[in-house]
């Protein structure tokens, strides 16, 4: 995804750089305001006026190749008084690679900063991708521990394999539900966000996500693995889970299955 630099000052060329909807939202709480290119640009000057000394970026999440998600930090003198300020910026583009949404959250909005990354990539570049839009489905009722509706995700008998070095092996996905809702027990603020698409399509998704939290008397848990979920008509009818290091595995493994269904065959 292509990276938009810093303030230049040059406000007509940021005009140019950006679609017909474009929006800017400030969602932190000292700000709240949101609008159109207008008022990105007021906000640009207001940001160049602040003797900005240094600038650094450090990329959270991508979702697809239009969608990045930053923590984004300044530092600069103003008046003889140093000051610092760091936020999340959600940054999307479109098919045409202009600008179409610029999002500021406060840190402590992590959650729903890749909540709306997400969304917006089923909305945009996704659009009209059935498979996409049920695997957000998906991942928000783990996150709200509906145990009984993510059943309902699975075709029947499907058989949940990890192939981590430590894992479970291959369990039924009802068993695996289980072991969810244990988890959430032992760990109720345990929780887990996507920090990178790897592959999609109209069949399913290969991400990178990162499970964390802290479990009752045992300490904190993190996790980073790469899930592979490809879907046919409403349900998930296949789900395997990889290390990390083993991420090219995990996409070449989700084009086999995906050529299976393209012939017909079975995931």
């Amino acid at each position: 995804m292509a990276r938009r630099s810093g303030p230049t000052g040059d406000w007509p060329a940021y005009r140019a750089l950006t679609s017909a909807d474009f929006i800017f939202d400030d969602r932190r709480k000292r700000s709240l305001v949101s609008g159109d290119i207008e008022l990105f640009i007021k906000n640009l000057e207001v940001v160049a006026s602040w003797q900005v000394s240094r600038r650094t970026l450090e990329p959270i999440a991508t979702v697809g190749e239009r969608i990045v998600l930053d923590h984004l930090t300044w530092t600069g003198e103003l008046d003889e008084v140093r000051w610092e300020a760091d936020q999340l910026r959600l940054t999307e583009i479109d098919a045409d690679a202009r600008l179409r949404a610029s999002i500021n959250f406060d840190l402590d909005d992590r959650r729903a900063a890749l909540d709306d990354a997400q969304a917006r990539f089923v909305k945009g570049e996704a659009a009209g991708c059935h498979a996409q839009a049920l695997i957000q489905a998906f991942g928000a009722t783990i996150a709200r521990h509906d145990w009984d509706d993510l059943r309902k995700f699975f075709v029947d008998g499907l058989v949940y394999r990890d192939r981590r070095k430590l894992s479970f092996g291959e369990i039924p996905c009802d068993t695996f539900v289980e072991s969810l809702r244990v988890l959430s027990d032992l760990g109720p603020d345990v929780g887990g966000e996507m920090l990178q698409v790897l592959s999609w399509n109209n069949y399913g998704r290969v991400a990178v996500i990162r499970q964390f939290g802290t479990i009752r008397g045992g300490g904190s848990l993190e996790s980073v693995f790469v899930p592979l979920l490809v879907v046919r008509g409403d349900h998930i009818v296949a789900y395997e889970i990889f290390e990390l290091g083993d991420a090219d595995q995990a996409v070449a493994r989700f084009m086999e299955l995906c050529a299976s269904l393209t012939r017909g065959g079975e995931a």
